[in-house]
């Protein structure tokens, strides 16, 4: 990966990171003035996107320094170690969301300001879906783990806004039960792209063989040199955005 689509990645990182910071705080606000345990839950969930892409604009930053004696490989597997750090609270926040939705699940919540909670998970679910897309298309381009990660995570959370959209609408009608099962939902979404994130991190930091397929078409490749008989042995070896 070159130095322009290194700094390319981390201008992604950040683009994302304010975002995703205003709409984190939008609902909470929001979330905290209308009463709703979910919103509040969402506005989590979009904070720790903001740990993950951060994450990866540290890494990235970190991986763009030059190779030197002590670290003849180059420092890219900074992006590796940074996504992995992030993973751990990821983690966390997932277990005191379902800790606070169990608690809701007996109770019914008289939503303020309706309207606004209900506009606002609208929003998030549109912006993070433009945001998912941009850091796959960018993340793929420049073969970035931590933004192609990321991109997943924003699309979640683009799933996760419309599902509590769905909640504080049938909320507003005092259907028992729906905070407490939409917002452990939530917390399930979360620990399912924690676990992901956890094992992708600590899968190229024990250098894993990343990529079956990837290695099928280098065997094929090598076969087409009409010279190459057998191949006794192929490994490959990730380090942060390389292969």
């Amino acid at each position: 990966m070159s130095k322009e689509n290194l700094n390319k990645g981390q201008k992604v990182a950040g683009i994302a990171t304010l975002l995703t910071l205003f709409l984190a705080l939008f609902k909470a606000i929001v979330g905290w003035l209308s009463g709703s345990l979910i919103l509040v839950a969402d506005a989590i969930h979009s904070g720790v996107d903001i740990l993950a892409i951060f994450a990866s604009w540290a890494g990235l930053k970190i991986a763009a320094r030059k190779k030197d004696d002590k670290f003849p490989y180059g420092y890219y597997k900074a992006e590796n170690l940074a996504t992995l750090i992030v993973a751990i609270f990821i983690f966390y926040a997932s277990y005191e969301i379902f800790i606070e939705s169990f608690k809701k699940l007996k109770s019914i919540t008289n939503l303020h300001l309706p309207y606004l909670a209900l506009i606002v998970p609208l929003i998030s679910a549109l912006v993070s879906f433009f945001i998912a897309k941009y850091e796959k298309k960018v993340g793929l381009e420049i073969n970035s783990q931590s933004l192609v990660a990321n991109a997943r995570e924003s699309l979640l959370d683009t799933y996760s806004s419309l599902v509590v959209f769905l909640g504080v609408f049938l909320s507003y009608f005092h259907i028992k039960y729906v905070e407490g099962i939409i917002g452990i939902l939530l917390a399930l979404m979360i620990f399912k792209i924690a676990f992901e994130t956890t094992r992708n991190s600590i899968f190229a930091l024990m250098d894993a063989s990343p990529d079956k397929e990837l290695e099928e078409k280098i065997r094929k490749e090598t076969f087409k040199v009409k010279s190459v008989k057998d191949i006794k042995n192929l490994k490959i070896r990730q380090s942060g955005p390389f292969y």
